[in-house]
């Protein structure tokens, strides 16, 4: 619908299609990754839409890191921390910390993870209002993670 609106590359559309892939069931996790990875492109030729760009790229981020693709995962948490943080964006911000903090630690850096993991829960404990709600965002990304062994760098 939103293209034969003509919201072609259009912020509106970017947003139909985040929706969507947010919506794609269990079955649909290709599609749905192609929606993100539209949504991500449009929203990144938008002059005042980083901050949706960097948003769309954490959940790309988090597919990465489910599938076991660290060095994906990584650039592209590692690429939006700084829209995240310069726009105070705490949500993002610790999503993104917890994501690379994933990373390091599957990458042999756990001493790197430990400190980027513990500077991701003051961020998720303002934005999610407690230290348990902190925990617990902190937990489902590291469930997101393949086990230690299984891990493999692309």
């Amino acid at each position: 619908m939103a293209r034969e609106a003509g919201w072609s590359e259009d912020p509106r559309l970017a947003f139909s299609l985040f929706a969507l892939a947010r919506l794609a069931q269990p079955g649909e996790g290709a599609q749905g990754l192609a929606m993100l990875a539209q949504a991500g492109a449009i929203y990144r030729g938008q002059p005042d839409a980083a901050l949706h760009a960097a948003h769309v790229e954490m959940h790309l981020a988090a597919h990465a890191l489910a599938l076991g693709r660290l060095e994906t995962a990584g650039r592209l948490a590692a690429r939006n921390l700084d829209i995240a943080a310069r726009t105070e964006s705490a949500g993002l911000l610790a999503s993104l910390m917890m994501i690379r903090a994933e990373v390091l630690e599957r990458t042999g850096r756990p001493a790197e993870a430990r400190a980027v993991r513990l500077d991701s829960l003051g961020w998720a404990r303002y934005a999610l209002g407690s230290d348990r709600a902190a925990r617990e965002r902190l937990a489902e990304i590291a469930a997101l993670a393949p086990p230690l062994q299984r891990a493999e760098a692309e």
